[in-house]
């Protein structure tokens, strides 16, 4: 896929670590990330880890796509009926390592915010939908249609 001469594929496994740094550039100054992580050391370490994950989760879905080399955007679905995180995908993306990777407090804070939206998108997002979990422009990239 094209898109503004830029190249779209699937992302491939030698691009995940990449593929999470550049989220964390893309969300280190987000509120979410700014509540959760008030540190900013902890923060980048614990942003580069998770985003990691989830990137690494997403790829074993087949659902992350990414531009070509140098990776200047990332997006993370999750397909039509994969509602729950199995305990086997957690294990394999790192995911089941979250609250320890966290921390107790940040995982309280992490958790307490992402439960309260989960009682709204249950109501309103149809139960069969691709999920839009992450999407991230490099930086240096914002603005340029990637």
């Amino acid at each position: 896929m094209e898109l503004n001469n830029t190249k779209v594929t699937f992302i491939h496994d030698s691009q995940i670590s990449s593929a999470g740094m550049l989220l964390v550039e893309a969300f280190f100054a987000d509120p979410l990330n700014q509540y959760v992580f008030p540190d900013l050391g902890e923060r980048r370490r614990v942003l580069s880890w998770y985003f990691a994950a989830s990137v690494r989760e997403g790829a074993l879905l087949n659902a992350v796509y990414s531009t070509v080399e140098p990776i200047k955007g990332v997006a993370v679905w999750t397909p039509p009926g994969i509602h729950e995180r199995t305990p086997e995908r957690a294990k394999q993306s790192g995911l089941d390592q979250m609250q320890r990777q966290f921390g107790p407090e940040a995982y309280q804070r992490f958790t307490s915010v992402i439960n309260h939206l989960a009682l709204f998108s249950s109501q309103a997002i149809p139960p069969a939908h691709w999920y839009l979990s992450l999407i991230g422009v490099s930086p240096s990239c914002q603005g340029q249609g990637i």
